[in-house]
């Protein structure tokens, strides 16, 4: 029986070792897992600075655009103004012209075609305009 005794101590032992030895393997892959932990963390951390920095200059960006897209606005309104200056001023010539013809239009039927025509080749168009 003794050897029965020694043989279980025998393999109390070696599952003891190999326990140890497994417990030894076992933090070293915690070691392991735990540097790989660390090293995605601050990959991620890096990331979330580049983010930070391509949100900053989105930002900035943004704000040129719309600060160039203002300044473009108050062009277009300062042209948009100047041309209804200019439509304006086209609007009163024409209607200058209109009464000055139509004021043509009364002297000949007055005087007669042939007495306005003579008028105007002789006088110029200013003086056959202007009344008498």
């Amino acid at each position: 029986m003794s050897g029965f005794y020694v043989s279980l101590i025998f393999i109390g032992i070696l599952l003891s070792i190999i326990s140890l030895i497994l417990i030894l393997i076992d933090k070293k892959n915690i070691f392991v897992f735990r540097k790989a932990f660390d090293d995605k963390k601050q990959e991620l951390v890096e990331i979330i600075n580049d983010a930070e920095q391509m949100i900053d200059e989105l930002n900035r960006f943004s704000d040129y655009i719309v600060s160039q897209i203002d300044v473009k606005n108050e062009e277009l309104n300062a042209n948009m103004k100047e041309a209804e200056k200019k439509l304006s001023a086209l609007e009163e010539r024409a209607v200058t012209i209109v009464d000055s013809m139509r004021t043509i239009d009364v002297k000949i039927q007055d005087h007669g075609v042939s007495d306005a025509v003579q008028n105007i080749s002789a006088n110029g168009y200013k003086e056959a305009v202007e009344p008498d």
